[in-house]
């Protein structure tokens, strides 16, 4: 107790005399000590400095997708200043489990730098140090994606709709997300309802913001065109002659950036695919080529460029088709194929009456992205009585002729022409003629004339109870064209048309919808829950 002279009053202006000289001469030598530390490795200013799209403490939308299969998930973006990318990072739920690997890409798909996410947490951002910082240009587009094994991934619908951006800063924007299925890491291109997944960049500026001499573009995969429509007889596919139509849209033709060719998945169907479903063929399946390991099947003969089915009850399942499947028989059944529709200028598919295609990819080419000059599916007549469910089209002309007696479900249809193709007037869904035709639980994306278009064409049977209920429509605005219309149907023979619950993002040239007098319409709204 006899140390304990600080307790000891008369003492106290002395101890503090000292107490305060040896607190300055610690604080000096702290702040020496301080300096010392920050010129020997990373400052901890340089590191405040390191912005990205997010700021690191946002919780998803969609914690987890239900969406199982091996998928790259990624965000283009651009940043306002040179500087440099030290780390990449994405949100991981949970259920989001696996092994994960980070790319950096330019624009145009060439790989700049790879890293693996290591001593991953459970679940929140997960971020990966490059092994040497990428240094990138101001006002360029750049993506950044990672690989989930699983799926399971995070998402938020409807990030960039409208042409919206996102970033927390003025310094890096990302401006649109962008997936590609695959069991490997690839150039991720595709996009579905205007969504983002939650991946990101850590960007440290190295020189003052440069003005844009021009709005970086924003590309997705490469879309497709359309061949044409014309009048139809009974069930049998029509052969010419291109539709005319009332919506406009502008002609301007301009090629877009093409991705890398890879091994393309078994299917390129959106992340969520419609109505909650996942379209195309089911991940992980092993599919036999035609032709290579089988020319022949149930009802089917390879015959050198294309699938002909021979007679009725054919059977195609669990095929990898190199060509088109021409068709003219009935009761035919596909399941779980792709049909790659190489050298087609007509018709990728065609179906006679009560034929069944459930779980089938169409279109893209002996690589999976190549235009293909023909429409990707043909059914019609009323009675034809054709179901499609869970069925995958991409990158032919116009989606699908459906001339009546149809009825398509769970479906997903995208990547159709705007201004590939000069002069093309590409389609999700056409249709010139017929009745008795559903489409529920599809989403139907792009293409530069309307998502859904009923116009009659002289010669044909009345459109008629046309039921379009459920549905997400995505406008399209690339090349210089856009959609007009995400549903336009016109007068006159054309009746019966119903139109209820659907979504359409925002961004049709023209508007959602046009129909005839006496149509039902009810229940639809943007991807923003505002009322139509």
């Amino acid at each position: 107790m006899s140390h304990s002279y600080p307790v000891v009053r008369p003492r106290l202006a002395w101890t503090h005399h000292k107490l305060w000289v040896v607190l300055v001469a610690l604080v000096v030598a702290g702040s020496a000590i301080g300096i010392a530390k920050l010129t020997s490795g990373p400052s901890s200013a340089a590191t405040s400095k390191a912005v990205g799209i997010y700021s690191g403490t946002e919780v998803p939308t969609i914690m987890s997708e239900d969406d199982q299969r091996s998928v790259e998930l990624g965000v283009r973006f651009h940043v306002s200043a040179p500087g440099q990318v030290s780390a990449l990072r994405f949100y991981r739920s949970k259920q989001n489990a696996g092994a994960h690997t980070g790319t950096l890409w330019s624009g145009s798909g060439q790989q700049l730098a790879t890293v693996k996410f290591a001593n991953q947490s459970s679940t929140g951002f997960q971020i990966a140090k490059l092994s040497k910082p990428q240094a990138l240009q101001p006002n360029v587009d750049y993506v950044v994606s990672y690989h989930a094994s699983i799926g399971r991934y995070s998402e938020q619908v409807g990030t960039f709709a409208n042409g919206a951006t996102i970033g927390t800063s003025s310094t890096v924007r990302g401006t649109q997300g962008v997936y590609a299925y695959g069991r490997n890491t690839a150039f991720p291109t595709a996009s579905w309802r205007s969504s983002s997944y939650y991946v990101d960049v850590l960007f440290t500026p190295t020189g003052p913001a440069v003005p844009p001499s021009s709005v970086p573009t924003s590309a997705s995969v490469p879309a497709t065109t359309s061949a044409a429509a014309s009048s139809s007889a009974a069930s049998k596919p029509p052969t010419s002659a291109p539709a005319t139509s009332s919506a406009s849209s502008s002609s301007a033709a301009s090629t877009s950036a093409k991705a890398p060719s890879s091994s393309p998945a078994p299917s390129s169907s959106a992340p969520s695919g419609g109505g909650g479903s996942v379209a195309g063929v089911p991940a992980g399946m092993v599919l036999k080529t035609v032709p290579g390991q089988l020319t022949s099947g149930t009802g089917w003969r390879w015959d050198g460029s294309a699938v002909q089915v021979t007679g009725a009850n054919a059977i195609l399942d669990g095929l990898d088709i190199n060509g088109p499947v021409h068709n003219s028989s009935n009761n035919l059944v596909i399941t779980d194929t792709r049909i790659r529709c190489t050298g087609e200028t007509q018709w990728c598919l065609s179906l006679g009456n009560n034929s069944r295609v459930v779980s089938t990819e169409i279109g893209g080419g002996a690589n999976g992205t190549s235009f293909v000059a023909a429409t990707g599916v043909w059914s019609g007549g009323s009675g034809a009585a054709n179901v499609l469910d869970k069925v995958d089209i991409h990158n032919t002309s116009d989606g699908m002729r459906v001339d009546g007696g149809t009825t398509l479900t769970n479906s997903h249809i995208h990547n159709l022409s705007m201004g590939d193709i000069p002069g093309a007037h590409s389609d999700g869904i056409q249709s010139t003629g017929g009745a008795n035709v559903v489409l529920t639980g599809n989403v139907i994306e792009t293409g530069n004339n309307c998502n859904v278009f009923l116009q009659w064409l002289s010669g044909n049977a009345a459109i008629a109870s046309y039921k379009i209920s459920g549905n997400t429509f995505v406008a399209g605005n690339r090349n210089g064209e856009q959609t007009s219309y995400g549903v336009c149907a016109y007068s006159p023979d054309v009746s019966g048309v119903t139109i209820t619950n659907n979504t359409f993002s925002h961004g049709f040239q023209v508007g959602p919808l046009t129909t005839p007098a006496g149509s039902t319409v009810s229940g639809n709204v943007y991807t923003d829950g505002t009322k139509i």
